[in-house]
């Protein structure tokens, strides 16, 4: 009886097989690597601080005022900032000037929000958003109108006053009980005439 001599047979090794070793043995797999994530608020080298933190400002209800802000880049880097105002209460944001801007390492700029108060008061908040980020706020407090009093020529006989000049002068004194008088925007009417030329002297 003729013996058939052992095959031999080569090894095989399929595809499907080299997958399920490498998911037995717990071979990594490589994954596509992207960009790293951009620099957000904190980032070494950055740094800005906007103030005031908590600033008041004097403002009388259903009036339009503006107040300033500092923009401070302490951080080693320049940086570029965006501005942006919000509002709480009754205080309605008008304008950001300027919106935006670039500051040097130690530099600064003032920003002025124009904003308006309703018949509540409430707060002002102005936010410098770059690499890095802060915000400053200023409470918006009532101020009530002026008490004003004037001062005129002593009367001498009924109606009448003794003066030197046919000009005689009469002096209105205001008293604020809170806050500050901006003068600017301060009209006097004299029997309804508000061409009435006057200075200011601060005592």
């Amino acid at each position: 009886m003729a013996v058939r001599p052992a095959m031999s047979f080569p090894h095989v090794v399929t595809l499907s097989a080299v997958f399920a070793l490498q998911a037995l043995i717990g071979v990594p797999r490589l994954h596509a690597q992207g960009p790293p994530p951009p620099c957000q608020t904190g980032c070494p080298g950055y740094g800005v601080t906007v103030g005031p933190h908590g600033g008041h400002e004097a403002t009388p209800l259903n009036a339009t005022d503006t107040v300033t802000f500092q923009v401070v880049n302490e951080g080693t880097s320049g940086d570029t900032y965006q501005f942006a105002c919000w509002e709480t209460g009754g205080v309605g944001c008008v304008s950001v000037t300027p919106s935006g801007a670039t500051v040097g390492v130690n530099g600064w700029i003032e920003v002025q929000v124009v904003y308006t108060v309703g018949a509540t008061t409430g707060e002002v908040h102005l936010t410098a958003d770059g690499h890095a980020m802060d915000e400053g706020w200023f409470v918006v407090d009532t101020a009530p109108p002026p008490t004003i009093t004037l001062v005129v020529p002593t009367l001498t006989s009924g109606s009448r006053a003794v003066v030197r000049n046919r000009q005689p002068m009469i002096r209105a004194l205001f008293a604020v009980s809170s806050g500050h008088l901006d003068t600017t925007r301060t009209q006097l009417k004299w029997r309804g005439d508000s061409t009435v030329s006057f200075f200011f002297h601060r005592a």
